[in-house]
């Protein structure tokens, strides 16, 4: 009776929820203050990363930084920012598709305190590069609204097991009927 009222008990405990992949660290860290700008932004995250559906991007004011398209390896992201950025704050807002087929997404901030260029005499001529830089489109910045998240979430591999059970059923469930249907007509036809 005890053995029984205690599985009754552990059937009532609900299972515990399936964590997603989290941000574990980041180059540059959320806040911080930097003499000169990286060379590159570096995000590592507790699972593998799907090459599918990542973004990074970062802004300074209301103006875009031409950062280079994310390289994933792993459970790590990373994008090379500008040679010498400019003095100032920095946003960087990402997105990727987690182990799970789960979008994640978050942002932090930098600062960049000092500039090569500000210790140059400034040459204000317009190259040919930063012609072809200034028509390019810019991207829209990455959000968490669930409707964003449907289309950047992968197909998850329970998904695709329960699919493949629900076909096999359908067409266990039609051939029941089919081989029925031919007994009983072959049966009315004996009789």
């Amino acid at each position: 009776m005890l053995a029984m009222l205690l599985l009754a008990l552990g059937l009532m405990m609900p299972a515990p929820a399936a964590a997603h992949d989290e941000i574990t660290a980041s180059t540059p860290e959320d806040g911080a203050t930097l003499g000169e700008a990286p060379k590159e932004i570096k995000l590592d995250f507790s699972g593998e990363l799907q090459q599918m559906g990542s973004e990074v991007q970062v802004t300074s004011g209301d103006e875009d930084v031409s950062v280079d398209e994310p390289v994933i390896a792993g459970q790590t992201i990373t994008s090379a920012l500008p040679d010498d950025p400019p003095a100032g704050k920095y946003k960087m807002v990402w997105r990727v598709v987690s182990s799970d087929g789960h979008p994640i997404s978050g942002e932090s901030t930098f600062t960049i305190t000092s500039s090569k260029t500000e210790k140059q005499e400034p040459t204000p001529t317009k190259t040919e590069q930063n012609v072809a830089d200034s028509n390019e489109p810019t991207t829209a910045s990455a959000t968490t609204d669930a409707s964003d998240e449907a289309s950047y979430s992968a197909i998850s591999p329970t998904l695709v097991i329960l699919l493949g059970l629900g076909l096999a059923a359908i067409i266990a469930i039609v051939t029941i009927i089919v081989v029925r249907k031919t007994n009983d007509q072959s049966t009315d036809e004996t009789q």
